[in-house]
């Protein structure tokens, strides 16, 4: 036997393991896109997500369109209480958000 034998066995091995390691970098790579590009689809297709515009509040399920965090009515960034409202305008602007019925100020 002569001496190279063991050498190109040895050759053969590493070369053998270089593909194996590469093979798998490959194979995770492909199936960690492949799943990130699935998560990103799935979140998109998600519903909108009400949030407040003043403190982040998540407004899912809320029947009353004013956060129950701060305050703040949906779509505005201040609550009532900051608004230079009389009572009966801050009064008259809840019975709005309920769907009760009322006057307004100039009637």
């Amino acid at each position: 036997m002569s001496t190279w034998t063991p050498l190109w066995w040895l050759g053969g091995m590493v070369l053998a393991s270089a593909f194996v390691i590469v093979m798998a970098v490959v194979t995770l790579r492909t199936v960690v896109k492949k799943r990130m590009k699935q998560e990103i689809l799935e979140a998109a297709r998600e519903p909108f997500v009400p949030l407040c515009y003043k403190c982040g509040y998540d407004m899912r399920g809320q029947v009353f369109p004013r956060c129950p965090e701060c305050g703040a009515l949906l779509g505005f960034t201040v609550s009532t209480d900051e608004l230079p409202l009389t009572s009966e305008e801050k009064q008259l602007i809840e019975n709005r958000c309920r769907g009760i019925p009322g006057k307004t100020p100039e009637q």
